[in-house]
């Protein structure tokens, strides 16, 4: 029997790509199109250039849905990407903080008011349909690796253990004693009743 191909790792690289390109897209759309585009317009407002660039609008929809896919991208790959949530928050920051850039900065503003009630059944349904594919994922995985002749898989987040529960244990155990105590510690209810009443 050949070794089965490692689906894990290669669908944990390609979020990976994903998080990361979908970053690079905001930067470059923002500070080598956008922002030329404001100071074109107003160094030379009246050529045609100009003219036919237009005025750059801020569409609250598509921003939306763009962080949708972020998150969609981020729920998707957690299970197989160790290192996916972090960056994924790295991302997010620095969108805020690009996009606030690209509102303040390179965008005019709309002659009349966006209205949240419009879309927002559409932003939920979007977040529905992210979530039940990051869940489906996972499930499909376990589903066709018990279906290959119960083999162990030699790579991604099982490392030829049954569940990924018995890599966890593996992981936390070979941490040093100070960090596995705190972990115990907030994985017990110790932690967890007091932290939902303060969220109450």
């Amino acid at each position: 029997l050949k070794d089965p191909s490692c689906r894990e790792n290669q669908l944990g690289r390609e979020m990976y790509k994903l998080c990361i390109f979908n970053f690079l897209t905001t930067f470059f759309n923002t500070f080598f199109m956008n922002y030329p585009r404001k100071l074109l317009q107003e160094k030379y407002p009246t050529s045609l250039l100009a003219r036919l660039a237009g005025k750059q609008r801020f569409l609250i929809p598509f921003n939306v849905l763009d962080l949708v896919y972020i998150q969609t991208v981020s729920w998707v790959g957690v299970y197989y990407c160790p290192l996916l949530p972090l960056i994924g928050i790295v991302t997010l920051m620095a969108v805020f903080y690009i996009k606030k850039f690209s509102v303040l900065r390179c965008c005019v503003a709309e002659q009349r008011m966006f209205r949240a009630s419009n879309s927002s059944v559409l932003f939920y349904f979007m977040l529905l349909l992210g979530l039940l594919m990051a869940a489906t994922t996972p499930v499909l995985d376990f589903y066709q690796s018990k279906q290959a002749n119960n083999f162990r898989i030699s790579c991604g987040p099982f490392k030829n253990q049954e569940t990924v529960f018995n890599v966890t244990n593996v992981c936390v155990k070979s941490l040093p004693s100070s960090a596995q105590t705190a972990l115990h510690y907030l994985s017990s209810e110790a932690f967890a009743l007091p932290l939902l009443l303060a969220e109450m």
